[in-house]
């Protein structure tokens, strides 16, 4: 186990983070200090969690998506997801989906992140 501190503005001044398999699992979850979830991380090592953000000067747009697969079992993995607005509480919201392997964690994971950013998972 790894524990981070970061400050948070706004919120408290420090801010303990769990850093497991190489990542924290996102505090929009309500997982985060469950002993037995972790981001997934797969033979390659890659970690599978990413947060994306979109901003549009012009047009005064702004958003982030987060995506993430988490695991707590050998048979248990979710894909976690949350998005909203840059700097706004209470716009936007969070979802789960769960899968008994991590090969349809992932695969929905790779289209999401596709779809969102244009890009492949795994591109430089």
């Amino acid at each position: 186990k790894q524990w981070y501190q970061r400050r948070v503005r706004g919120g408290p001044k420090q801010q303990k983070i769990r850093v497991q398999n190489g990542a924290e699992v996102f505090a929009e979850s309500g997982l985060q200090n469950d002993p037995s979830v972790k981001v997934y991380r797969d033979h390659r090592g890659v970690v599978y969690a990413v947060t994306l953000g979109y901003v549009d000067i012009a047009a005064g747009k702004n958003s982030y998506y987060k995506l993430q697969v988490l695991q707590s079992g050998p048979t248990r993995f979710q894909l976690f997801r949350a998005w909203g607005r840059i700097g706004v509480a209470g716009i936007g919201g969070t979802s789960f989906d769960s899968f008994v392997s991590a090969v349809g964690a992932t695969e929905l994971f790779r289209s999401l992140y596709a779809d969102k950013s244009g890009n492949e998972w795994g591109e430089p």
